[in-house]
């Protein structure tokens, strides 16, 4: 076994985040739930679930959002569902694949709301593995977002995040052989929400990876790999985000995320659909 380790600062304790998360403990006082339902200003992106935003969508609602294929339906005011199309589609051809999204909000009153969002899935990855072979991956990610309203127009989330990505490839005909891996990252961002009008909303996101762990697990070579100390800066991303929606029940994005020390800029485009 070798290990790879790659880690920028000493924040490893910053976040508790729960991957896996249910409406468990919840108290009912004369038929009303204990989360106090004070309403939020409405804003462009209100019912529309982000990774770094505490929204919810509505009671019954479904919400399908493009280009990532996530279908997500609200079974409560506080208690959100979902999953990922694209993380199915391999199912279509008999490899059992899903990718599923819970989130609850625990708090919410005036001016602050809290949610625990979790991520869980499973894929046969034979594609990318070779002939003779099977490729297994997981993902297990969760999310803590805490947004405190500063004013009708401004809101600012902090967000904490953990998650673990894996892969298992076996050899069909050597039983035992494998190589496999897996990736842990820990990390915090911070969220700024502009809302411009009722319609149209600008965020900004800096998001800091301070602790990445790679590991490798192989019984059929042995290796060691160092990626060396990466400096602080190596792991900070930036997000900013146009959010514009049209009527009730479209909401369409656009922007850019970027490697703050490289000159890497991704678009972000996408669109989503209410009903």
């Amino acid at each position: 076994m070798s290990h790879i380790r790659r880690t920028t600062g000493p924040f490893a304790a910053l976040c508790a985040v729960a991957t896996l998360v249910a409406p468990g403990g919840a108290e009912a006082q004369r038929g009303a739930a204990f989360v106090e339902q004070a309403a939020a200003p409405d804003a462009p992106q209100s019912g529309f679930p982000g990774l770094f935003d505490t929204q919810m969508a509505a009671r019954g609602s479904v919400i399908a959002e493009v280009p990532w294929l996530s279908l997500s339906y609200g079974v409560s005011d506080n208690f959100t569902v979902g999953t990922n199309l694209w993380a199915a589609l391999p199912s279509a051809w008999g490899a059992p694949s899903a990718l599923l999204m819970a989130r609850y909000r625990h708090f919410s009153g005036e001016r602050v709301s809290s949610v625990l969002t979790g991520y869980a899935g499973y894929a046969a990855a034979d594609a990318l593995a070779e002939d003779g072979k099977e490729a297994r991956a997981f993902i297990l990610f969760g999310t803590s977002n805490t947004t405190v309203r500063l004013g009708a127009r401004h809101a600012l989330t902090l967000t904490g995040l953990a998650g673990r990505f894996g892969l298992r490839v076996e050899d069909e005909d050597i039983e035992g052989l494998y190589d496999g891996g897996s990736l842990t990252a820990i990390g915090v961002a911070g969220s700024h929400q502009f809302n411009a009008s009722d319609w149209l909303g600008i965020q900004t996101t800096l998001v800091a990876l301070p602790v990445l762990i790679g590991q490798m697990d192989s019984t059929s070579q042995i290796a060691t790999i160092d990626f060396g100390e990466a400096s602080p800066t190596d792991l900070l991303l930036a997000r900013v985000l146009f959010q514009m929606r049209a009527g009730r029940s479209w909401l369409f994005t656009a922007g850019a995320a970027a490697q703050l020390t490289r000159p890497v800029v991704l678009p972000w485009l996408g669109a989503a659909r209410r009903w």
